[in-house]
């Protein structure tokens, strides 16, 4: 299965770094948590130290790689204030990544968070232990169902996009692959790929997933599938720990 590896995007430890924190942040400011802002600002970082963007599914140890103690005060400011602040995490999260690859964040209601060159990315994060909602796959089912209904398939009992992917039966096989497939595009029509994200308290755990991989998992292992936040529309998964 490609790139679907664990990969760590590694906090740095303390080092002194609290003290430094004290010493230069009262000069340096922070970097923003807003999504949009913060992909702005980390870009700026790297490119004013000239320091080479990652890639999705890199390992990120900051660190390690950043080139200049300044550079390493601000995220280390930004991954603890990060940390402490749960509310909107998500959406922050997906402004650090666009900065980190030097990417794109989409601010709009499209299934894409973030564009890496040229690539469309849905970004999903989660605590251990917590599951992935997959947004609503409603439309798609719909007609998935009319085409079951057209094709003479039995559809009793097939009330949810759940439903469906838990029926037995290679007749429903390409109905299930169908469905998500329409569901998982972009704005633009395209597959999107896709970054799981299991935020640990010191460190960030991630893979990387193309929409094929997905979907055939997905298929295959209905056992890693349950009921999404919305019963009607949408699923959950675990991927990763």
């Amino acid at each position: 299965m490609e790139n679907t590896k664990d990969n760590i995007l590694q906090e740095q430890k303390d080092n002194n770094l609290d003290y430094e924190l004290g010493v230069q942040m009262s000069s340096l400011g922070p970097i923003p948590k807003a999504k949009k802002q913060a992909a702005e600002v980390i870009k700026r970082i790297f490119n004013s130290s000239n320091q080479e963007f990652y890639k999705p599914g890199d390992n990120i140890s900051l660190g390690d790689d950043l080139n200049t103690t300044k550079d390493k005060v601000r995220f280390f400011e930004y991954g603890k204030s990060f940390q402490a602040e749960k509310e909107g995490r998500g959406f922050n999260f997906e402004g650090m990544l666009a900065g980190l690859f030097n990417g794109i964040p989409i601010v709009s209601k499209a299934k894409e968070d973030i564009i890496v060159d040229g690539i469309p990315y849905s970004v999903k994060s989660s605590e251990p232990g917590s599951s992935f909602d997959s947004g609503t796959l409603i439309y798609g089912f719909r007609n998935e169902l009319q085409d079951m209904e057209e094709n003479g398939i039995d559809t009793t009992g097939i009330n949810t996009p759940y439903d469906l992917l838990k029926k037995e039966g290679e007749e429903y096989l390409r109905f299930k692959i169908a469905m998500l497939a329409s569901m998982f595009t972009s704005s633009k029509g395209t597959p999107i790929e896709w970054i799981f994200s299991i935020i640990h308290p010191n460190y960030i755990e991630y893979t990387v997933w193309s929409t094929e991989d997905l979907i055939n998992e997905l298929v295959s292992n209905p056992g890693m599938i349950g009921v999404g936040e919305d019963q009607e529309q949408t699923l959950e998964w675990k991927v990763g720990s």
